[in-house]
């Protein structure tokens, strides 16, 4: 009988540990869960940020590209305005010449 009873307290005392770990396991699986959950939404935000950077890398190079064309541009029209200016000075060197002969 005491072989019993001893028995029994035993198979009490493992199914009280046994309770508790299949516990403590459902609380670490929980944090797994937590956890996975918590890294796919860091994961989203960083491909976001990703997204966001490559976007304006995209809107930084078009910047850049429209600042060359204007530049492209002012050089044109400084050109444009240099041969004007020696155009406009060669014909009024004419036109003196042409009064001073007369």
């Amino acid at each position: 009988i005491a072989e019993c009873e001893l028995q029994e307290t035993l198979l009490e005392s493992h199914s009280k540990e046994n309770s508790a770990l299949k516990c403590q396991k459902k609380q670490l699986l929980k944090q797994m869960e937590n956890r996975r959950k918590q890294i796919d939404e860091e994961n989203v935000k960083k491909a976001s940020s990703e997204e966001k950077m490559g976007q304006l890398s995209t809107q930084i190079k078009n910047m850049e590209d429209d600042v060359s064309e204007l530049k492209k541009e002012i050089d044109d029209d400084e050109n444009f305005e240099k041969l004007r200016n020696e155009s406009l000075n060669q014909i009024k060197s004419e036109i003196s010449s042409v009064e001073s002969d007369l």
